[in-house]
């Protein structure tokens, strides 16, 4: 048996474990976020909208949803039809029993994508750089938070990674379906697809992108069959959500929101000297990017990739303190890679910053708003550190 396939087997044994221990501890709710997910899937299961509200809340409370416990009275669905057909088959299984199944899924996409990552940053990986990267990997906070709620960021990763293996080995049509795949999160997947699509134009490599396109087409076309009005029915769904319960988008508020906007929003209402030390790390931020454009060498492509995970927190409007479990593809390559031409023990002390900086946020009772520091220090770490031989 190869190491490849020892390690393969070794991380579906702990899945399984992992799972099957899950499911047997009973807990009062499983996955509070794949929920809404399953729910949607269940919808489109027996011929409902996945947006019809009296179906959610009816669904979500039937399966341990418990209003005395929780603010809202369900979780609403404000995704793409698509992702709920793709979700069909879970809906399918008693809900303990889908959730165990999409964390196994979740914690092979998330450990599958580290270790392929780190290949395609350092030809020469050793066992320390493995057993660091999947031990840090699945350790990492937001990481940790994004399995428990069974959100979709596990699987998002994953196409990430897809994207950057099929750009590197030069398989344009699969890399394409990935980039269109990460519009299933609308707000997160197309920024990082579109910084890595202008890298792409600049290189006139055509193909992925119109995989992508076509990809996207595809998935609208199948969510136009089951829900012919989806486009309105989703922008419609936010207001709907409001006047039936009276909460106001975003729903955590924006102390959760490890965003640009974010945290001007936060930080003008708080802070002045909070939004001026905000302000002027964009402008850095800003300057130092226009300079690499101008001045530096081309940028890689696994660096575009790299920079569009930090980019979609300046960009997106909104993301949540789980969305950071994007922030691991630019430390994997800031850590490991060949390109970046670094001292091994900077680069060792820049991930350990990053890694502790939300435990260390949590531990101050800092907000996930507080992590957009991690971000802007992460952004300007790929954007001065000096470039060894990009490919």
């Amino acid at each position: 048996m190869t190491r490849i396939a020892r390690a393969a087997l070794g991380v579906a044994a702990l899945t399984l474990a992992l799972a099957v221990a899950i499911g047997a501890a009973r807990l009062p709710l499983l996955g509070r976020d794949f929920l809404l997910f399953w729910t949607a899937g269940r919808a489109v299961q027996t011929g409902v909208s996945p947006y019809d509200m009296d179906f959610q809340a009816r669904t979500q409370q039937a399966n341990g949803w418990d209003t005395s416990r929780e603010v809202m009275p369900f979780n609403p669905y404000s995704y793409p039809p698509w992702l709920a057909v793709g979700l069909v088959p879970l809906a399918w299984l008693p809900y303990p029993a889908a959730f165990s199944l999409w964390l196994a899924i979740s914690v092979v996409a998330l450990a599958v994508s580290l270790m392929a990552l780190l290949k395609m940053a350092s030809q020469a990986v050793g066992r320390l750089a493995l057993a660091v990267t999947l031990i840090g990997g699945f350790t990492f906070a937001p990481a940790l938070n994004g399995l428990s709620v069974g959100q979709l960021n596990a699987v998002l990763f994953a196409l990430v990674a897809g994207l950057i293996w099929g750009l590197d080995a030069h398989h344009d049509r699969a890399a394409g379906v990935c980039m269109g795949l990460l519009a299933t999160k609308p707000h997160v997947g197309l920024i990082v697809a579109g910084v890595v699509s202008l890298g792409l134009i600049a290189r006139r490599r055509f193909t992925p992108i119109v995989w992508a396109a076509s990809t996207v087409a595809v998935c609208a076309g199948v969510s136009f069959l089951v829900s012919p009005t989806w486009p309105g029915d989703l922008l419609a769904s936010f207001d709907a959500f409001t006047a039936r319960t009276g909460f106001t988008w975003p729903l955590n508020g924006f102390q959760d929101n490890p965003t640009a906007f974010a945290a001007l929003r936060v930080s003008a209402g708080s802070s002045s000297l909070a939004f001026a030390l905000t302000m002027a790390g964009l402008s850095i931020l800003a300057g130092l990017s226009v300079y690499r454009m101008r001045r530096g060498p081309p940028p890689s492509l696994q660096w575009l990739g790299a920079a569009g995970c930090a980019a979609l927190f300046v960009f997106a409007p909104y993301a949540r303190a789980y969305d950071l479990v994007f922030l691991l593809w630019p430390l994997i390559y800031l850590v490991f890679s060949n390109e970046v031409a670094v001292p091994a023990r900077a680069r060792l002390g820049l991930g350990a910053l990053i890694y502790l900086a939300p435990i260390g946020l949590l531990g101050i009772g800092g907000q996930g708003v507080s992590n957009f520091a991690m971000v802007m220090f992460l952004a300007a770490a790929l954007l001065v550190a000096p470039a060894r031989g990009r490919r």
